[in-house]
Parts: structure tokens; C-alpha cells; sequence
């Protein structure tokens, strides 16, 4: 993490979010039983926010950005992946990325707003 100002870090996160991150929606599927043994099927939206970076990179970041995350392995052996999928999270995420924000790129600042629609319904 570089020797920025406090005030400045998030500015920084979302920066870098703009370049090597991933903002996605997805459908997830659910099936239970009824209590007369018929089987219902509930699709919902499911949400996916990661950052690509060595770990103890994302580490510093995890720090700053609040939510649950768990690290995947990427293609680069020094390299993994810091994901979160849990909806209740994707509102800190986004409003701590962009919160007053001006500056930004737009197209991950659209599909920000995609998610956070369809996962408030």
C-alpha cells in the first residue's frame, strides 16, 4: 500500500477497484421442500465484488473496505483474488467506494448501481 494521506485511501481503493477489479451479478438457485413434499425452486440475484492483487496487498485494502472476504487463487502464483458475495456487504462496499465520490469510472460505477438494484428487491 503506498504512504498516502488517511483521507485519500479510499480514493486510492477505488481507483485501483476501477482498474483491477470486478463488480458482477449472477442467479443463484435455492430448492426446499414444502410440507407437502413438493419441491419449490427460489432464484434470487447474487452479488460478486473482488480485487485481484498479492495478498498482502488486498490484506492492507480488507483493512479499509469493510466486508467478509475470502481469498482465491488466481493463474499467478503470487497473485489471488479478494472476494465478497454476501449481499448484506455489497452496500458498505459501494458507499464506501463511492460515497460522495466525483470521480470515477463510469462504467464500473453503472454496473455498481445494477447490483445494488437488483439485490435491494
Amino acid at each position: 500500500m503506498p504512504s498516502i494521506q488517511k483521507n485519500l485511501i479510499r480514493h486510492f481503493i477505488r481507483g485501483y477497484f476501477d482498474g483491477d477489479g470486478t463488480i458482477a451479478l449472477g442467479v443463484s438457485t435455492s430448492y426446499y421442500k414444502t410440507k407437502d413434499e413438493r419441491i419449490k425452486v427460489y432464484k434470487y440475484a447474487s452479488p460478486h465484488f473482488s480485487l485481484i492483487g498479492t495478498k498482502s496487498f488486498l490484506k492492507h485494502i480488507e483493512n479499509y473496505v469493510p466486508g467478509n472476504y475470502s481469498y482465491r487463487d488466481s493463474k499467478s502464483e503470487d497473485m489471488k483474488y479478494m472476494v465478497c458475495s454476501a449481499r448484506k456487504d455489497m452496500f458498505h462496499i459501494f458507499e464506501y467506494l463511492y460515497g460522495n465520490a466525483t470521480i470515477y469510472l463510469k462504467r464500473k460505477f453503472c454496473k455498481w448501481n445494477e447490483v445494488i438494484s437488483a439485490i435491494s428487491k
